[in-house]
């Protein structure tokens, strides 16, 4: 049994499929360009201070600490507060003040907002214990109390 349907004239697109892929790439470059510009990282970063205020948990004198930020900029404390002129967008931490080379201190890095409380909080483990105890009475606050 055989049928006299002709074939379906599907005639001559119109478009090739290379001419469609060219022209949806061109698209996605074009709008990936304007999100980006939009969106994207700005050419110069904003200056900000930032008042970084220390939890000093650690019974070491301020002095033996520093604000620091990624860009660079340090600070010292002032009653367990530091200005840090720094930027927009950068990270924020605490460290040992560049005065004590052989004391090494450094709190988890946090993002730059106009205010910055941070936690220093020296945790001896085991064998160290003796070494924190001998920096305590090294660099004992007047007032402080004994622990």
């Amino acid at each position: 049994m055989t049928t006299n349907k002709k074939p379906r004239d599907r005639g001559n697109p119109k478009y090739s499929l290379l001419q469609v892929m060219g022209t949806l790439a061109a698209a996605g470059v074009a709008a990936w360009a304007i999100l980006y510009y939009a969106f994207g990282p700005g050419a110069e970063a904003t200056p900000m201070v930032v008042e970084v205020r220390m939890d000093n948990q650690c019974g070491l004198i301020e002095g033996a600490f520093m604000a620091s930020s990624s860009d660079g900029a340090k600070a010292s404390f002032k009653n367990g507060v530091a200005l840090l002129a720094t930027h927009a967008g950068e990270k924020v931490w605490i460290r040992n003040s560049e005065q004590f080379p052989k004391f090494g201190f450094e709190t988890d890095k946090v993002k730059a907002e106009p205010v910055v409380n941070i936690v220093a909080k020296c945790q001896p483990m085991g064998s160290i214990d003796t070494t924190m105890n001998s920096m305590r009475d090294q660099f004992k606050s007047k007032g402080s109390s004994e622990r």
